[in-house]
């Protein structure tokens, strides 16, 4: 089983990574509803 520093440093990276999905899905949503914007115009 992994120790307790193993541990740590996964939790930090899983974090790291749900935030920059987080981050990644509001902007591909805020580039796609200016492109349709863009578009209707």
């Amino acid at each position: 089983m992994a120790d307790h520093g193993d541990l740590q440093a996964h939790e930090q990276t899983y974090a790291g990574v749900m935030r920059l999905l987080k981050i990644s899905t509001v902007v591909c949503f805020v580039v796609a509803m200016f492109i349709v914007f863009i578009l209707a115009n």
